[in-house]
């Protein structure tokens, strides 16, 4: 875990590269979801990952939402107010690119998993990571954005699966490993982010920046994973995604909603399967 800065950008992110125990070329990016710190806590996450694609798995904070707590600049915080993504997509492309610089990555294909925001900026990267090397596979796990929906709209449908988020973290206290890693990351620098980012980033997900990305992936597999009682990635939304581009696996995570990806429980079998999926 280390920080990096862009030229010609003031505010350092944090990032995060975790390798395999075997040498390889391939490369997953993992696009954090909405306020979530890189640190212990998603650094097993990305460990996991790590062992199950045999890959090396990069990660940086979002800009806007990283312990630094410095704003999105207003170049483009400008455009995502309107709507526009693709300013976001390519602040963050910056930051990824410099964190594997330094880790010394050379990637041969990549591998890309989003979780909830992030699966936005995954399917909005495809075009610039298509262009360094061939994608292997498109792994949406919750993406809140695979539909347009009001302000109020996704405000609700948020505090519906806030409520769902203590079950989700309950799932982990039998598994002591599992807890220490939640301890250390509480005593962790959190997040903090501005009210006109929060604005900008809410205007993104009311947009569809997933569907309109799909020509992209070409033959590439797309898995997609939604927990039953989501209200955030609302079932026929996550119907259509998967019917509009059919190679690939829909999983669905009976009894969890948004937050299943913050337990482990379902966590560690549902890499095993989307792995297996890969072939």
């Amino acid at each position: 875990q280390f920080v990096v800065r862009v030229p010609g950008r003031s505010a350092p992110l944090e990032a995060m590269v975790v390798r395999p125990a075997a040498d390889t070329e391939r490369v997953l990016v993992y696009f954090l979801g909405f306020n979530d710190p890189l640190g212990p806590w998603e650094g097993a996450k990305a460990a996991l990952l790590a062992e199950a694609f045999g890959a090396a798995v990069v990660a940086v904070e979002l800009p806007g939402q990283s312990r630094f707590g410095d704003p999105i600049p207003g170049d483009v915080r400008g455009p995502m107010l309107r709507g526009r993504i693709e300013p976001w997509v390519a602040l963050q492309w910056d930051y990824l690119r410099v964190a594997m610089e330094v880790a010394g990555l050379s990637p041969t294909g990549f591998d890309v998993l989003g979780y909830s925001t992030g699966c936005s900026l995954a399917m909005s990267s495809l075009g610039t990571l298509a262009g360094i090397a061939p994608l292997r596979s498109v792994m949406l796990i919750e993406p809140v954005g695979a539909l347009r929906r009001s302000m109020g709209a996704l405000a609700v449908h948020n505090l519906l699966d806030v409520v769902r988020q203590p079950p989700s973290y309950r799932s982990n206290h039998a598994h002591d490993w599992v807890m220490e890693l939640r301890n250390r990351q509480l005593r962790e620098p959190w997040i903090r982010y501005w009210p006109q980012d929060l604005m900008a980033i809410t205007t993104i997900l009311r947009r569809d920046h997933i569907r309109s990305h799909l020509a992209l992936l070409g033959d590439v597999p797309l898995h997609l994973v939604r927990g039953s009682t989501s209200d955030l990635c609302r079932a026929d939304a996550f119907r259509e995604l998967g019917h509009a581009h059919e190679r690939g696996v829909s999983i669905t995570v009976p009894g969890f909603g948004h937050p299943l990806w913050h337990a482990f429980p379902v966590l560690v079998p549902l890499i095993r399967r989307l792995r297996d999926a890969n072939g």
